[in-house]
């Protein structure tokens, strides 16, 4: 966890960073045919994001994402609310894609939970812009 403190990017984040920037921007250059998709992007991502902090403990005593362990259940179902509304209006396939990236996050927060006995403000990150790629993943190949 230590390392996780040091704000200097070194080359795997920036070789992890550019390789999420261009898989988005290559899954974004043909968008998701309905709005539906295109907003289910974000506010599914946000939603993953709150229900993981919600579920998962906090991996260390301080940081900054421990501001965020004060998330309540409350604050899920009010992130849940835009998400679960365009899942009924949507095709099936949207919710596919969504069910498929959902899936995928909570088995990555599941196994750094694990690993390193919690979550810490990089993994919530990363599980917002990995539910992304998967989302927009999952669209691609349903089409």
């Amino acid at each position: 966890l230590e390392i996780m403190k040091d704000s200097r990017l070194g080359a795997l984040g920036a070789t992890s960073l550019l390789l999420v920037v261009m898989f988005k921007a290559s899954l974004l250059a043909t968008p998701p045919a309905t709005w539906q998709a295109l907003v289910l992007y974000e506010a599914g991502a946000k939603f993953t994001m709150a229900l993981a902090i919600a579920h998962f403990p906090y991996a260390r005593r301080t940081g900054t994402g421990g501001l965020f362990k004060q998330v309540q259940t409350k604050h899920v179902l009010a992130a849940a609310i835009l998400p679960l509304l365009l899942l009924v209006l949507a095709p099936w396939q949207i919710a596919l894609a969504a069910g498929a990236a959902w899936l995928g996050s909570w088995l990555l927060a599941n196994c750094w939970s694990k690993a390193l006995g919690g979550l810490t403000g990089d993994c919530y990150g990363a599980i917002h812009e990995l539910w992304q790629v998967m989302f927009l993943l999952a669209l691609e190949v349903i089409r």
